[in-house]
Parts: C-alpha cells; sequence; structure tokens
C-alpha cells in the first residue's frame, strides 16, 4: 500500500469527485476526530474493510489537499490479506458506505447539543415505560432547559409543544381528577410556532415573487391576516415583527408598517436567533430599496445606516461570510448617499469576508460601480468587461452601468448597440419576474429616448418627463431624470 496520497491526474483519475471528499472537505478537525471515534464504534459501524478503508483516506488526506487519486484509493481499499488492489466495484462499494456512515455522523452530531430536546425525548419514553419517578427527572431538565433556551424562534415554540404534549399524554395515562395546564400550553405553542413560522414563510414568498416568478400563496393567509388585525400580538415581538414585515412587502405604500419593523428590530431584535435577525433586516433594507428604486431618495441615508448598523453587529455575515448580494448592495448605497470613500475602505477590508468562489466577480464588479460613481468612466468599462454575466443581477447590473458611462462618454453607436442588446436581453428572459423585467426596460426606453432628443428639443424631453412621471417603476431612476434635467437646462433660453 503506497504510504503517500497521489495527486488528481498522475494516474488519470476520470471521474468527478466523490461525493465522500465533498462532505469531508466541509469537516473541521475536531469534527474529523469525533468521526473517526465514530467510524471506530462498533454500535454505528460493523464493517471492518469501511473501518480500514475511511482510517487509510484520513491518515494520508486532509481536507484542502487535492483528493487521492483513484489508484491510491483502489489501493486504500485493500484489507490485510493479500490482495495487491481493490476491485473497481469494491471501490464503489466502499465510497457508498463510508458516504453513508458520514452522513449518519453528521445527523448524529446535529443531535448533540440539544440538551431540551433530548429530555423531551426520555420524557416521552418514561411516560411510555410507566416509570414515573425518570419521567418527573427529565421533566425538570427539560423546564431548566427551556428557561436557558436564549433566543425567541419558532424551533423554541416548537419544542415548547413538544413537551406540554409529552406532559399532557403523562397527565391522561395517570387519570387523576386534578388541574393541570399541559394541554392548553401545548395548544399556545403551537400556536406561536405556527404563527411565527407561517408569517416567516409568508414574507420570504412574498419577497421572491418580485424577482422570479412562480410561487402562490394559499387562501388560509387572508384568514391569518385578519385575525391578526383583530387581535393585540405586540406583546409576542416575533409575531408583530413578521407581521408588519409581510404588511410592508405586501403593501409598499404604507410606510408604517416599515416604520413599525425598524422600532421592533430596535427593541427586540437581540431577542431573536441571528438568522431571523438577519432575514428581518434584509427585509428592512429591501423595502428602502424599493422606495430609492421608485424615487424616494430620503432613504438612502436610512438605508445606509441600516447596513452599516448590521455590518458592525455581524448580522449581514453567515459562517463569517458576506453574500456578495450584500457586498454589493453596501457599496452601491454608500456611493448613492455620498459615502463614496467609505465605499472603497469597504471594498478592501471586507473583500475577504467574501466566498473564494464568487469573491473575484463580486470584486470586479463593485470596483467597477466605484470607478463609474467616481467619473472613472473609462476604468468602468474596462473592470466590468471581468465580470460573468451568468448570475442575473450582475447581468442587469453590469449592462446597466455600461450603458451609463457610454452616455457619458458620449460614445453614441457603443450606447446604441448596448441599450439593444440590453432590450432583447430583457424580451428574451423568460424566468425574470415581470416587474423586475418592467423595472430595466424602462431604463432602456428612457435613456434611448433621451439620447436620441436634441439639446433644446422641449418636445421630446417633456415627453419623456411625463412618461416618468406616470409610471415611477425605473432601475437608475434618480441618475435619469438628472441627466434629463441637465439636458433641458443646457437648451434653455
Amino acid at each position: 500500500m503506497p504510504k503517500t496520497w497521489l495527486q488528481n491526474g498522475d494516474f488519470g483519475f476520470p471521474m468527478q469527485t466523490p461525493k465522500l471528499f465533498e462532505v469531508l472537505e466541509r469537516l473541521n478537525a475536531g469534527q474529523l476526530r469525533r468521526f473517526q471515534a465514530f467510524v471506530d464504534s462498533p454500535y454505528f459501524n460493523t464493517r471492518s474493510d469501511v473501518r480500514a478503508f475511511i482510517q487509510k483516506i484520513l491518515e494520508h488526506w486532509k481536507p484542502g489537499q487535492p483528493v487521492p487519486d483513484r489508484m491510491a484509493m483502489l489501493a486504500y481499499g485493500v484489507e490485510e490479506d493479500g490482495q495487491a488492489m481493490a476491485t473497481e466495484k469494491q471501490l464503489g462499494y466502499l465510497l457508498s458506505w463510508s458516504l453513508s456512515l458520514v452522513e449518519r455522523f453528521l445527523v448524529q452530531e446535529d443531535r448533540e447539543g440539544q440538551p431540551w430536546d433530548e429530555a423531551i425525548r426520555l420524557m416521552r419514553l418514561y411516560d411510555q415505560w410507566a416509570m414515573d419517578k425518570h419521567y418527573r427527572s427529565a421533566e425538570k431538565t427539560a423546564s431548566r432547559e427551556a428557561v436557558k433556551y436564549p433566543f425567541e424562534s419558532p424551533h423554541r415554540h416548537w419544542l415548547g409543544y413538544r413537551q406540554a404534549s409529552v406532559q399532557d399524554q403523562h397527565f391522561n395515562r395517570r387519570r387523576k381528577h386534578e388541574k393541570d395546564d399541559s394541554l392548553g400550553n401545548a395548544v399556545r405553542a403551537l400556536d406561536l410556532f405556527y404563527l411565527t413560522e407561517r408569517l416567516r414563510l409568508s414574507c420570504e414568498l412574498a419577497n421572491r415573487r418580485d424577482w422570479v416568478s412562480g410561487n402562490s400563496e394559499s387562501g388560509l393567509l387572508e384568514e391569518l391576516l385578519a385575525y391578526l388585525e383583530r387581535s393585540n400580538h405586540e406583546d409576542l415581538p416575533m409575531v408583530a415583527m413578521f407581521h408588519h414585515t409581510l404588511l410592508s412587502i405586501t403593501t409598499p405604500d404604507h410606510a408604517r408598517h416599515f416604520e413599525r419593523l425598524r422600532d421592533l428590530l430596535g427593541r427586540h431584535g437581540s431577542k431573536l436567533e441571528t438568522r431571523y435577525q438577519r432575514d428581518l433586516y434584509g427585509y428592512a433594507i429591501n423595502y428602502c430599496i424599493k422606495r430609492v428604486n421608485t424615487g424616494d431618495s430620503g432613504y438612502l441615508v436610512e438605508l445606509f445606516e441600516l447596513y452599516r448598523g448590521a455590518l458592525e453587529e455581524g448580522i449581514l455575515e453567515e459562517d463569517g461570510q458576506l453574500s456578495p448580494w450584500s457586498f454589493k448592495n453596501i457599496v452601491s448605497v454608500a456611493c448613492r448617499s455620498g459615502n463614496g470613500a467609505w465605499a472603497e475602505n469597504f471594498l478592501q477590508t471586507y473583500r475577504s469576508h467574501l466566498a473564494p468562489a464568487l469573491r473575484a466577480n463580486a470584486v470586479a464588479y463593485n470596483q467597477g460601480y466605484i470607478h463609474w460613481h467616481f467619473g472613472r468612466y473609462a476604468d468602468a468599462l474596462q473592470k466590468l468587461q471581468e465580470v460573468s454575466m451568468e448570475d442575473l443581477y450582475y447581468a442587469l447590473d453590469s449592462r446597466s452601468i455600461l450603458i451609463k458611462c457610454y452616455y457619458e462618454l458620449d460614445e453614441v453607436q457603443a450606447l446604441e448597440a448596448a441599450l439593444e442588446a440590453f432590450r432583447v436581453y430583457l424580451q428574451r428572459n423568460r424566468h425574470m419576474a415581470e416587474g423586475l423585467k418592467k423595472t430595466y426596460s424602462n431604463f432602456v426606453a428612457a435613456v434611448r429616448a433621451l439620447a436620441r432628443s436634441r439639446e433644446g428639443d422641449r418636445s421630446s424631453l417633456e415627453r419623456l418627463e411625463a412618461r416618468m412621471a406616470a409610471d415611477p417603476q425605473m432601475a437608475d431612476r434618480a441618475w435619469v431624470q438628472e441627466k434629463l434635467e441637465a439636458k433641458s437646462r443646457k437648451g434653455a433660453p
């Protein structure tokens, strides 16, 4: 058996990276040690060949290194029986069994560190076995863990429902005529779980309809909203926050829902799990973005402060990484709110917080945007050539910046070609939500009309202004308005 792993390609690895290594690559050093102990345990793994195979892999390979060559893995699949090399069939089985084992390990890891859940499971088992003394001990443990549970979340209410449900089953089994609140507690916890999770999912469903087609709501939501309007739920912060979030998405003209969400986040946001804080901040940010996109520039400063505050609190990061969309929006908002120097510093400071696979594209786009913001149009055009257009939003916004650069440089032919290419792209894209398509189609039409109008041609400029007033849904509306006003002033007597 070889004592070192062999690099990909030494013997011509004819297959994709095995799924086993894709999973192992995600495990940290502590998890790898625990996985080795898991594999060595006869309770979890009864196959000695799988134990030997995984042991050899972990001896000669570590995450971050090239995947062992197929010839090496064929050697790793040999047990101490004098066989020179495993067969292809044996290797396939070993990889499959090893993957199943690491997946069982991941499930076991996920269950660890959840003492409330473990105590509830013990309560249920002891009640089934009628071991009342042991049941009461597990019940006390569950109640202590419930108090210690640190954050408000749907999962907390679900665990509360499960505990109360087991307590009710225990009460029914004992058949004693005494006061018991467990059934009522189960109902209340289940209601809270349903309300929070249903509103959370409805917020995301409504949000997705703004940028991708499909995903319809059920009629039950109307009844739920009517119930919430009739009831006082301000003492339930998470319900209230998702309720006002949903209304801010579905009725954006009523700013009071956004303002209420913002106030609730300020008072109660820290009580929520980070992922729910992140979602709610994201919805508040999206609301401001939409208002800015419809010409309400007063939301720019508030948007910048939301981003800066969320960034400082680490709410925008997940597993230590910023999404490229948050990164892109932060740069844009900082520049548009008069904080361009801050944006340049942010790009250099936080570029390492982007996922490595997405970093180059995100940095190229945002550098191009900053160049455009500071009037370095030729530099912006050059940098944007490095941006991959496979992603919808990079494609939309990169094309928009290219058009604005060509307009500013008075590159008439290049501008006309870019406008026509963008128009065709929008027309042929069948997956884009109609509202988003209209936003950018209106931008293309407005820039084309602006470029073709002559200075002093008040008739065509007034027609464009009237169209913009009648339909405020337009990407880069403030920029178009600025250029329209500049062209009108040049032709004024």
